[in-house]
């Protein structure tokens, strides 16, 4: 008998206007035990810095949409179709995750 694999994870961060929250999101993913596979913030025409955080963060792939969407669920699910991991996990840009959530949800 084989044991299992470790999932991998897409994290999809959607992000309008919250440059101010934006980096201890990312902060939080950076910092996880089981890193993720691919980490994708889909910017909603933010206008203020955040999309500017997000870029300087190596490896984090950056979506911009120049109008905003009818929400969140709208930059959740475009963030689902470009993603390439078979398994998603979503965090809000103005909210941070433990070091063991990816994990635990593995």
């Amino acid at each position: 008998m084989t044991a299992p694999s470790t999932p991998a994870f897409a994290v999809v961060v959607p992000l309008h206007d919250k440059g101010r929250h934006i980096e201890r999101a990312l902060r939080s993913i950076a910092a996880q035990t089981l890193a993720p596979a691919e980490i994708i913030v889909i910017d909603d025409a933010s206008t203020d810095d955040g999309p500017g955080i997000v870029a300087a963060f190596p490896g984090v792939r950056l979506l911009r949409r120049s109008e905003p969407g009818p929400g969140g669920y709208a930059a959740r699910n475009l963030g689902m179709r470009e993603a390439a991991a078979p398994w998603i996990a979503f965090l809000d840009a103005d909210d941070a995750w433990a070091p063991e959530h990816l994990a635990t949800l593995a």
